[in-house]
């Protein structure tokens, strides 16, 4: 009548690996990353750069850049010249800082378009005198692409 019971029980080791971890497994220890490293940059960052004075505002540029600024005269296709030259940096050193500007230093670039901003649209209104005024208005712009600094 005595039957052979076949009773198995499992180690702590296995046990923890089949059901859930335990608190101090929780508390402690970390588990590893399964995301993948994305590096810093995606696109190869060009240590040659400056920075130029068009149409009253600065623009920080870097050869093969597409730099749209205030209309400038010119046609399709013409090349341009930048002197006002605030600062500019070319390879591994220090940049090169101008009182106000850098003489001698020039920034040349080809235009690729002549074209105008989207619509910006001034709305006016004084409230409860019936009076409303609209107007729109687009900004002229050059399209122009960095080829050398220097």
């Amino acid at each position: 009548m005595t039957e052979n019971i076949k009773t198995e029980t499992a180690s702590p080791e296995t046990a923890s690996s089949k059901t859930a971890p335990s608190k101090i497994e929780k508390k402690g220890a970390k588990k590893a990353s399964t995301k993948k490293a994305v590096p810093e940059t995606t696109k190869p960052v060009s240590t040659d750069y400056a920075v130029i004075r068009s149409g009253g505002k600065q623009y920080r540029v870097a050869p093969g850049q597409r730099v749209s600024v205030e209309k400038l005269e010119g046609d399709v296709g013409q090349t341009i010249t930048f002197s006002d030259v605030l600062l500019a940096k070319s390879g591994q050193g220090e940049p090169n800082v101008g009182a106000p500007l850098i003489s001698g230093f020039t920034v040349t670039g080809k235009i690729v378009a002549q074209d105008r901003d989207k619509k910006v649209v001034i709305y006016k209104k004084r409230r409860r005198k019936g009076y409303t005024k609209k107007q729109g208005h687009r900004q002229s712009r050059t399209r122009v692409v960095i080829e050398t600094i220097g």
